[in-house]
């Protein structure tokens, strides 16, 4: 007795493959990839804003953690951090006392970023997210709450 087994072209779900060419001899030419890039058209908010973020994320990082874990505000929502003018709270280093008399200017940091088109808030969010994964882990473990999303 002779078994005989199915074709394999006759089995479910397979695919015929063509053997006839070898790929390795007819390499793709090597294509790199490259990210388009996107003006920016409102540089002078953009700028300004993004340099808000730098000041308050290389000098007061644990203060705005402190702040944002306090009013449940994730660290990477930024549309609410502006919209609560928590940047300009965090950058007003003056006492108590002084902020009572003349309390900082706020919703700078909302103006600034709602002046912006579509493709500049786009940017401005990357931009903010990719500074905020620099945010150091001696910083994340003690304000981990903020790091969370609510």
């Amino acid at each position: 007795m002779v078994e005989s087994q199915p074709s394999k072209l006759l089995v479910a779900g397979s695919i015929p493959v063509s053997r006839s060419s070898d790929f390795r001899s007819d390499p793709m030419p090597e294509a790199g990839f490259k990210q388009a890039t996107i003006p920016i058209q409102n540089a002078a908010a953009f700028e300004e804003l993004r340099g808000m973020v730098e000041a308050v994320l290389e000098r007061r990082a644990e203060k705005l953690l402190r702040l944002l874990k306090r009013r449940r505000v994730g660290v990477r929502q930024f549309e609410r951090i502006a919209a609560q003018s928590l940047l300009e709270r965090v950058q007003d280093d003056r006492g108590w006392m002084a902020r009572l008399a003349s309390p900082p200017a706020e919703g700078r940091a909302a103006a600034l970023y709602g002046s912006l088109p579509v493709s500049d808030q786009a940017q401005f969010r990357e931009f903010y997210l990719t500074r905020v994964e620099l945010i150091g882990d001696d910083l994340r473990s003690r304000y981990r709450e903020a790091f969370w999303t609510y």
